[in-house]
């Protein structure tokens, strides 16, 4: 198993997401955080937990953007472990908002042979879907999908999307980060939290505001949320509790990826 040891001797390991705001409020309450720069990443700082170094890191939205990112992380910090977090939409109708769904494997939606699927590290899988009951978290194990460089928005893309993968979720990074972590052989594992049913119908302009070289324009979506009030709080809303319950599920997380040596 690659990895390396910080200065001090201390194993290091990396909890990410893909955009900041998916970790933010959960660090904002996290003493003991160390600053980070890494070029190319947009690193939140590091921690000292339990003989380890833990950096926390977001890699960007969209499938190319958090490849690159992860192969700055990986190559810069050569973590032992990466554990990724962050929202996904629903593609199965028993979940709901706020759920967890840890990753028994990752795939494109645009391969949907089982022989391209990326498979994570066992032992750090199990001990995150278990540290994540034992914190009072709706658990559920399967497949999550990577839709590339565009939001899976309507209910028929959703459905469509299950039909043909059997996914339980999708996301636009997962497969991306797994793959670049496989291919240097370090451990990895994803959690995502559901923040929009299968029936919830995402606004299309989403795909409008996102560029695969830039991601998300913020500028463009608060334009669109300004104009669709009512459609952007549905929107908003199952975003925020799904956030609320990473923040609620950070210890959990970083016990996880510390009790896998």
């Amino acid at each position: 198993m690659h990895g390396v040891t910080a200065e001090n001797g201390s194993p290091r390991v990396a909890i990410a997401c893909a955009f900041p705001g998916e970790l933010e409020p959960a660090l904002a309450r996290l003493s003991g955080l160390c600053p980070l720069a890494l070029p190319g990443v947009d690193a939140f700082g590091t921690l000292r937990f339990d003989r380890l170094e833990v950096d926390f890191v977001a890699l960007g939205t969209g499938e190319s953007i958090a490849r690159s990112a992860a192969e700055a992380l990986l190559g810069a910090r050569s973590p032992c472990s990466v554990l990724l977090v962050g929202i996904a939409g629903a593609l199965a109708p028993e979940l709901r908002i706020g759920d967890a769904v840890v990753a028994s494997w990752l795939g494109r939606r645009s391969a949907v042979d089982e022989r391209q699927r990326v498979y994570p590290h066992p032992s750090l899988t199990d001990t995150l879907r278990a540290q994540l009951c034992g914190a009072g978290v709706s658990v559920h194990l399967g497949g999550l999908l990577t839709s590339g460089n565009a939001v899976v928005c309507s209910r028929a893309d959703k459905l469509a999307a299950r039909t043909s993968s059997s996914a339980l979720a999708v996301d636009m990074e997962s497969c991306a980060v797994a793959q670049a972590c496989a291919d240097r052989g370090i451990r990895f594992a994803a959690v995502r939290f559901v923040s929009d049913g299968v029936d919830d119908e995402l606004p299309p302009w989403l795909n409008t505001c996102f560029d695969p070289a830039t991601g998300f324009d913020q500028t463009r979506i608060a334009a669109e949320v300004s104009a669709n009030p009512a459609l952007a709080s549905a929107l908003l809303n199952g975003s925020a509790r799904a956030i609320a319950r990473i923040r609620a599920s950070l210890p959990a997380l970083i016990l996880a990826i510390a009790s896998v040596k």
